[in-house]
């Protein structure tokens, strides 16, 4: 009888103390959110009233639930967490510290920003809005403005950048340094004054995909007065604007983006430049963009919101025309290309002839360039002939080539020269 009641009194004791952890549990639960969850509110109703207090006391794979407000602070991110807030135009981290800071530095992978906005108080705050140096960085949702660089990723593998919006920068809206593998889609960027911005620079980057972003830097109806984009003219924000740069990059997958004033710019080798995919759906102001790598026999003609060739042979390229976006016409790295009666205004350059050979431009009309009306860079056996250039920068300028013939053309009103040469050889004037 003893033993039996021994044994009740057992069962009860364990019922009694699972109770106790079960109501433990219950009530930490209670008092702390979710699990891996720190909540910040300048309010005092969260765990912190400051962002950087809560990463501070984070732990990898936490999610920092930030409140409504404006936080005032830069913010260093070490850990692999994830900082959650509730929209741009809500939640905002405004970057007050050294000039030479970012806003948000990342050093850390896997790090997560969804839902905020990240901008730079009037008085100082850093160049970059966000600089990440860690794989599998995503953001998705945010918005970055009034920095010099709105995002620079370095060495970064992974990155995902979707549905964000870049605005107000001065020089670079995403610069991605030494980046592969990674994704950068339906992200609108547009920048903040007149100047040489780039929107998307890809420098050393390889095997990365663009799609679907917007590039702003055309007037139009959308923001009150002037021809809708797409249209003949147009004022452009930025004169000498490049949408998305390739810096010696290569095997990237450019398709869907929409150019507004602006377009593709290359620099580096012409077979690395040339094994990247730009596809005819890419457009600048409504027009499609034609590249073309490594082709040869071809010939073309209509109206193209930008032309780029590189590495082609044999190609003819009549009576097109290209307005409002970076260089006009690029041909690089190519021979035996005719560009006859094309019309090339409101650029950088209208032409751009670099490292090529064998090429005829004849009957251009090349006007209101920010830059040269036709630049040649590295050229062999150039001829330019029965042309016009009105109000660019230089009409031609020739860089560093050799036996180049330019005859039979008018030049006026152009800041500079009409015919402009520096270390130049054999040139027939």
């Amino acid at each position: 009888m003893m033993f039996s009641n021994t044994r009740s009194l057992v069962r009860i004791a364990r019922s009694s103390f699972l109770l106790v952890v079960v109501a433990y549990c219950w009530l930490s639960l209670s008092a702390t959110g979710d699990p891996g969850e720190i909540r910040v509110s300048q309010d005092g109703s969260g765990d912190y009233s400051l962002i950087q207090d809560a990463i501070g006391n984070a732990s990898s794979g936490d999610t920092i639930l930030i409140a409504g407000g404006m936080y005032r602070e830069n913010i260093y991110i070490n850990e692999s967490i994830e900082l959650r807030g509730e929209g741009s135009g809500t939640t905002i981290i405004e970057g007050v510290s050294d000039y030479r800071n970012a806003t948000i530095t990342v050093l850390a992978r896997d790090v997560v920003i969804t839902g905020i906005e990240v901008t730079r108080h009037a008085g100082g705050g850093g160049r970059t809005g966000i600089f990440i140096q860690g794989d599998g960085f995503r953001m998705e949702s945010c918005t970055v403005r009034d920095h010099d660089h709105g995002m620079h990723i370095a060495g970064s593998t992974g990155t995902s950048l979707l549905n964000n919006t870049m605005t107000g920068y001065r020089d670079t809206g995403f610069l991605g340094e030494g980046i592969t593998g990674s994704y950068i889609g339906y992200n609108s960027f547009r920048p903040g004054s007149l100047g040489s911005p780039r929107d998307i620079l890809l420098r050393r980057a390889f095997g990365n995909l663009v799609e679907n972003n917007t590039m702003d830097n055309l007037v139009g109806s959308r923001h009150g007065g002037g021809p809708v984009p797409g249209e003949k003219g147009g004022t452009k924000i930025a004169m000498t604007a490049v949408g998305c740069l390739l810096d010696n990059s290569g095997e990237n997958h450019l398709s869907a983006n929409a150019f507004h004033g602006s377009g593709l710019g290359l620099n580096g080798d012409p077979d690395m430049l040339g094994s990247n995919t730009v596809s005819l759906s890419n457009t600048v102001n409504g027009k499609e963009i034609l590249f073309l790598s490594r082709e040869t026999g071809h010939s073309f003609t209509g109206e193209y919101g930008q032309i780029i060739l590189i590495g082609c042979r044999s190609i003819t390229l009549d009576g097109v025309w290209c307005s409002l976006t970076s260089d006009g016409i690029i041909i690089m790295g190519c021979e035996e290309v005719l560009v006859r009666d094309p019309v090339s205004s409101g650029n950088i350059n209208g032409i751009s002839i670099l490292r090529s050979s064998m090429i005829i431009v004849e009957g251009a009309n090349c006007t209101g360039n920010t830059g040269d009306g036709i630049h040649v860079h590295l050229g062999s056996g150039i001829t330019i002939r029965h042309s016009w250039f009105t109000s660019n920068r230089n009409g031609v300028q020739i860089l560093q080539s050799n036996q180049t013939t330019v005859t039979d053309n008018r030049c006026s009103r152009n800041t500079r020269d009409g015919i402009r040469s520096e270390d130049s050889d054999r040139l027939l004037l």
